[in-house]
């Protein structure tokens, strides 16, 4: 039977229970829509995604969604019967600014996709890098890097991607009889490596440990540190650990330097100059603190109004070209091209040995005909420029190994041929100098084997 309750629909008086709770249930809804719009951004932080790539899980995509339209769906279903059975018919003041507020908060989302979208897949790779490279951060916008008066950069601490001594494997009060230092930029580092436990000083010092050797190593590379960069570590940084034995596996990042497009100059101002960011002249500063918000809208605004050109303004310096440049570049390489790298290796030599360390050099290696690089820098071009690329990166690559050789010959300095390492299988290179895991655990392996031979290690 029906009673008359039962078809009751008068308002309640304002101030009921029911006014609270058709309230509350707007205020549910609409607090639902505002997580699911920042949902994708701080979870994905939370599973250690680097929050302004695209590469987050599928799921997360999905969850936000899903909370948005339940939040939507408390929002516009308070005029529902079961509501209003259930409430009342009783409207707060705030219902139509609630409203409101929940159709600005759908634009909103729209608005979000819409830009998620065309800033991954509409907007131009190269300048999407760029913007990329410009923001640096990590985890809930924590930049990776910060400037530093004597080294260029370093890692920021905060990041987490280094540990409490600075480095990312290694350092603290010395507890080996063979402590190991090993100086470098990312090949030393371990680019492309997400665990600290597969780079090659990790690699070496467990290697070594399980030969009998009482040892500890330090991961003290970064990623596109010169030789400049890797001579201010070893002495701001690095020989303040009491090294027993140094390796210097440095070079690489040099060939920008000496390949130069624009003219050669032995201290390398060519090719990095003070970035103009550090005294406010830069739009780099601004673009990337915009892209702190969690909005995607206002990282396109951002990105689209100034323009970041991808300097790496986490730094003192800026480069004034990219290896691409460089490579192209027709100019000829300066006769006095390896004048830095030679007075830099030899000033870490002296350091080394005057902290009461054993100084060991490095040779490297580039595999110019990697497929990595066939977009990156042979796009386009017929086979006569590609071989001409080829040859100049060849004849860079050989003109700093031998000035490597010379400073380790000058010097009396072990020097290990690592230019001359064929991995096992031979594809174990992802790009032109970086090793996978399985490549590393191999590198530190003849590593360590040439600090045995050469009797450099206290069992």
């Amino acid at each position: 039977m029906v009673t008359a309750s039962d078809n009751d629909t008068s308002p309640a008086a304002p101030g009921t229970d029911s006014a609270l709770a058709r309230s509350s249930i707007l205020g549910c809804g609409l607090f639902m829509m505002v997580i699911a719009l920042l949902f994708n951004d701080y979870v994905a932080s939370a599973y250690k995604k680097e929050f302004f790539t695209e590469q987050v899980p599928s799921w997360i995509h999905l969850a936000r969604a899903a909370l948005f339209l339940a939040g939507a769906g408390v929002v516009y279903g308070r005029r529902t019967a079961f509501v209003k059975k259930t409430v009342g018919r009783v409207w707060a003041a705030i219902t139509p600014m609630g409203d409101i507020l929940a159709f600005l908060l759908i634009a909103w989302l729209l608005m979000e996709t819409a830009s998620h979208a065309i800033m991954f897949k509409l907007y131009p790779p190269k300048k999407l890098h760029a913007a990329l490279i410009n923001v640096g951060y990590v985890d809930e916008g924590i930049r990776k890097y910060l400037p530093h008066l004597w080294r260029n950069y370093v890692p920021n601490p905060a990041s987490g991607i280094v540990n409490q001594y600075g480095f990312r494997w290694g350092g603290g009060e010395k507890k080996s009889r063979n402590r190991i230092l090993c100086i470098g930029g990312s090949t030393t580092w371990g680019q492309g490596i997400d665990d600290i436990q597969s780079t090659y000083p990790t690699h070496m010092e467990n290697y070594l440990k399980a030969k009998g050797y009482d040892v500890d190593t330090i991961n003290a590379g970064l990623q596109y540190y010169s030789s400049a960069e890797d001579l201010t570590t070893l002495l701001f940084a690095g020989l303040g650990q009491r090294p027993d034995i140094v390796i210097i596996y440095t070079g690489v990042n040099d060939l920008e330097a000496i390949m130069s497009p624009k003219g050669f100059s032995p201290d390398y101002s060519h090719w990095r100059q003070v970035d103009p960011a550090l005294f406010g002249h830069s739009a780099n500063i601004a673009h990337s603190m915009a892209w702190m918000a969690p909005s995607w809208t206002l990282r396109l605004a951002a990105t689209l109004a100034f323009q970041p050109d991808g300097s790496l303004s986490h730094t003192v310096s800026m480069p004034m070209y990219r290896l691409g440049e460089a490579l192209h570049s027709t100019n000829p390489i300066a006769p006095n091209a390896t004048e830095a790298i030679s007075i830099n290796a030899t000033s870490m030599v002296g350091a080394a040995r005057a902290s009461g360390a054993t100084p060991v050099l490095v040779n490297f290696s580039i595999k110019v005909d990697h497929p990595t690089h066939e977009d990156s820098y042979y796009s386009g071009m017929d086979q006569k420029r590609r071989d001409e690329i080829r040859s100049r990166w060849r004849k860079a690559e050989a003109l700093i190994n031998d000035a490597i050789s010379n400073v380790a010959s000058a010097q009396a300095v072990p020097l290990i041929p690592f230019h001359t390492f064929k991995p096992e299988p031979p594809g174990e290179f992802f790009d032109h100098c970086h090793l996978n895991e399985s490549g590393l655990r191999q590198q530190a392996e003849l590593f360590g084997d040439f600090l045995i031979e050469q009797g450099l290690l206290k069992k």
